[in-house]
């Protein structure tokens, strides 16, 4: 990695039971760590129990429902690492893995984990019916984007600063096809994607209402298919800004 600091970033909403964990697991394995940053927009205990056993993590708390993406941007834009990884909450992704996926990163690239790769090792693996969904919905955003990887919201990427922030201001989608539109715009960006097999372990205390989830992660992707086909149109740029506003800019 020579030597390159890493920030985290984590989303958390109403993490209480799980942050502990997964703060101690990446301060006691990331190599080169610069800081972690936790974006909280719940109701619970998430904030002081970060604060009471990482003092020097960085706690950035709101009264009112931000949604996954927005957390991350935020988290990313306050971020002064040399490299930023972005992970669940969950802990379902040991911080180890966190160095191995930094040590792939070049100026040209960034790196995605995977729980599709032959080499990935899953632990405790989803209920059947979240991997098909899961299967589904990657050939869905492959027939849409000829977008090649095989597991667009495993819960851990990995990027340069420099470029992440870049393309941070671009993505326009924060619901549950924030990653889809991360990978889509880091790829306009020039950026090659790797991705990687690695260690994971279903987590109970999903926040995911799957059968509620899946038609609207459907139809944000296929909106946000619509805007980047015709975003350079003039004739229906109203229209896209309508879907935007009424659509995209929602909270989940």
């Amino acid at each position: 990695m020579e030597n390159k600091t890493i920030s985290i970033v984590i989303p958390a909403y109403n993490e209480e039971s799980r942050i502990a964990s997964t703060i101690k697991d990446i301060k006691g394995s990331v190599e080169n760590l610069k800081e972690i940053i936790v974006v909280f927009d719940g109701s619970d205990r998430t904030p002081e129990i970060v604060e009471s056993i990482c003092p020097d993590c960085k706690v950035i708390q709101h009264n009112h429902r931000l949604g996954k993406g927005r957390a991350v941007k935020e988290g990313i834009e306050k971020a002064t690492g040399d490299i930023i990884a972005y992970v669940d909450a969950d802990g379902s992704i040991p911080a180890s893995e966190v160095n191995r996926l930094s040590t792939l990163l070049t100026d040209r690239n960034f790196v995605v984990s995977s729980r599709w790769m032959r080499s990935s090792k899953i632990k405790v693996r989803q209920p059947g019916y979240r991997i098909i969904f899961g299967r589904v919905f990657h050939y869905f955003v492959f027939f849409l984007f000829r977008m090649d990887i095989k597991d667009t919201q495993c819960g851990l990427k990995v990027f340069r600063s420099k470029s992440l922030k870049e393309i941070i201001q671009k993505v326009r989608v924060f619901d549950w096809a924030f990653d889809v539109s991360v990978i889509y715009h880091s790829m306009e960006y020039g950026l090659e994607p790797v991705e990687v097999g690695i260690e994971w372990n279903n987590e109970h205390g999903s926040k995911l209402k799957v059968f509620k989830t899946i038609p609207k992660m459907f139809l944000s992707v296929f909106g946000m298919w619509i805007i980047n086909k015709h975003k350079k149109s003039s004739k229906i740029k109203t229209i896209i800004d309508k879907i935007e506003s009424e659509f995209f800019s929602r909270n989940i």
